[in-house]
């Protein structure tokens, strides 16, 4: 993973432990810092670890990957991607079917500010998380504070008619979940 005169940081293992992702300015990127992944196991590193490539890397930089443990969504934050100004936090949902990252989405204000935004964190079910911003104003500048954020819930109605699958006919109060 570490790479001589190059730099490897801000490490997060997927869910089952199974991938290691981390931001890397090592060779065999698209620019700047990448964001790169690698399979392991009890033993370690197996296999040579891989560059997510565009449209997530860019020749910019992508820094502080974050991959949700329930949904398998990447966050990470960029300042080659079209965004607010400095870093930004952008999230590519994941498919498992494919193995593959959607397209980057840019969480916008009031994740994103016109400073940098980064180390975004989610907690399990969606509802709390964390990131850090340099979007005060301090003495010298650069001076990054944690913030926190609580989202709604989402509630679904659903309305419809249930059928017996034998029968044909209409079932009266069922409860489908």
């Amino acid at each position: 993973i570490n790479v001589p005169g190059y730099r490897t940081m801000q490490p997060c293992l997927n869910a089952d432990g199974t991938k290691l992702y981390y931001s890397s300015n090592r060779p065999g990127g698209k620019g700047g810092f990448d964001i790169w992944v690698c399979d392991i196991d009890a033993n370690g590193v197996t296999g040579t670890p891989r560059n997510l490539g565009a449209p997530i890397n860019t020749a910019g930089d992508e820094v502080t990957p974050f991959v949700h443990g329930v949904t398998g969504t990447l966050f990470f934050s960029s300042n080659g991607l079209a965004g607010l100004g400095g870093l930004d936090v952008f999230k590519c949902d994941y498919n498992s079917t494919d193995n593959l990252f959607g397209f980057p989405t840019n969480l916008n204000a009031p994740i994103n500010s016109s400073k940098d935004d980064a180390y975004y964190i989610l907690e399990r079910v969606g509802l709390k998380g964390f990131f850090s911003s340099d979007r005060d104003e301090c003495p010298g500048g650069n001076c990054y504070k944690i913030f926190e954020f609580e989202n709604q819930p989402i509630n679904f109605s659903i309305e419809g008619i249930v059928f017996d699958a034998q029968t044909n006919e209409p079932l009266k109060d069922a409860l489908v979940s």
